[in-house]
């Protein structure tokens, strides 16, 4: 697998090509993991070029998106073929991720997107996400 990257404006767009799976660079997730954490928590996906996805590939993916919302960020994917998008849809990825058909529609969804930041859903849950109690307002 090879990765290409590149910025545009706050959001990182990392181009795939290959397979997403036991064949792909070990330090691939080390590496996404180390960017979110440096603050790039706005990723766009092109997925023009992959030509597989496994369940390692998905994991890879799903604790990327994982801490990109722990950090109010967002994540989206674009141009899927159809394994690919197959594989999303038996995963049920589909109903997680933010999946588009145009690297345009991408990227807008990922800067106006509807997610709620994870500090409003907090508070939308009597006992928080996870079961987390919010801290009380002093009256």
């Amino acid at each position: 697998m090879q990765i290409t990257s590149g910025k545009l404006g706050t959001i990182l767009c990392l181009q795939l090509q290959g397979r997403l799976d036991t064949s792909m660079p070990k330090n691939f997730e080390a590496e996404l993991l180390r960017l979110i954490a440096q603050g790039e928590t706005h990723l766009v996906f092109d997925c023009t070029q992959v030509e597989h996805i496994s369940t390692s590939g998905l994991r890879v993916l799903l604790r990327a998106f994982k801490q990109i919302t722990y950090a109010n960020g967002r994540m989206a994917f674009h141009s899927l073929n159809e394994r690919v998008q197959r594989i999303f849809d038996l995963a049920g990825l589909t109903l997680v991720f933010r999946i588009y058909a145009t690297r345009e529609e991408a990227l807008s969804g990922v800067l106006f997107t509807q997610m709620l930041p994870v500090n409003i859903l907090n508070s939308l849950h009597p006992r928080g996400a996870g079961g987390i109690t919010p801290a009380r307002r002093a009256q």
